[in-house]
């Protein structure tokens, strides 16, 4: 086990190849992903990000408590803590850092009882609803080629959006100006994101260099935190109690065949 984000076992690692050759019971293993997995947890965040931010500025929902209710399968699953402060108690959630957010950089209205409702643009939208699908890097892809510069496959799709997921607030190569070009909201929230983490951790001894690389990091860090809370302590813990022998490796659950349709169902 290394650290709280990963469950490491011989199976983690292992090449997909190599993976054929395992059997448990005699059974050979069965893997069971969830497709596009870090770009769907972030569009979830995104999506719950608007959501947040709609609701506070609203009285009446805030009276009512309908932002806990309406959040609350959504933000219990994703409020990990994240530990921006070393050796400290102060731990901020995400439901804090997405409150800052600025996201007036995006579209919002005002309504008739002057209410300002933040609302999705369009590229994010679109975002949201094809990672949902299992979408988005196809339809990246295709983008990309429609420049008639080369042709984009998935793999290459999916290598840029992590490289400008991932990468520092600052960094503008190539192929973030290419997901900017066709996403720039996507690329506004996410260094956004970073921009603020970085600023929270700041005032604790540590050097420039430091402070930037934690909190540039801290994006990837909370998917990661998100997956494994879905993985581990929910879909392994339960599989287990209920009696199912299995594995887990990051976004997917390693069954028996035989188990297929029960832990596929769970």
């Amino acid at each position: 086990i290394a650290g709280r984000l990963r469950l490491d076992t011989n199976l983690t690692n292992l090449k997909s190849e190599l993976l054929e050759l395992i059997r448990l019971d005699g059974e050979r293993l069965v893997s069971i992903d969830l497709k596009n997995s870090q770009p769907v947890l972030l569009a979830h965040l995104i999506e719950q990000s608007f959501k947040y931010m709609d609701a506070q500025n609203d009285e009446n929902i805030l009276e009512k408590n309908v932002i806990c209710r309406a959040s609350k399968n959504a933000l219990s699953l994703l409020t990990e803590y994240i530990y921006l402060k070393e050796n400290t108690n102060k731990l901020l959630t995400l439901k804090e850092i997405i409150s800052i957010i600025n996201v007036t950089k995006f579209s919002q209205k005002s309504t008739k009882n002057g209410h300002i409702s933040y609302s999705l643009p369009g590229d994010l939208r679109e975002f949201c609803e094809l990672t949902k699908n299992g979408k988005f890097y196809e339809r990246f892809a295709s983008l990309l080629g429609s420049e008639g510069k080369k042709i984009y496959t998935r793999n290459e799709a999916k290598k840029i959006l992590f490289l400008t997921l991932f990468s520092a607030h600052r960094y503008n190569p190539e192929e973030k100006k290419l997901l900017s070009k066709y996403y720039p909201s996507l690329v506004i929230w996410t260094n956004e994101f970073k921009r603020l983490s970085i600023a929270y951790n700041a005032g604790e001894g540590k050097t420039g260099a430091e402070i930037r690389e934690r909190g540039n990091a801290q994006l990837a860090v909370l998917l990661q935190t998100i997956e494994s809370g879905i993985f581990i302590d929910r879909l392994l813990a339960r599989l287990l109690s209920e009696g199912f022998r299995v594995f887990t490796k990051h976004d997917s659950v390693l069954c028996k065949e035989s188990d297929l349709s029960k832990v596929s169902d769970i």
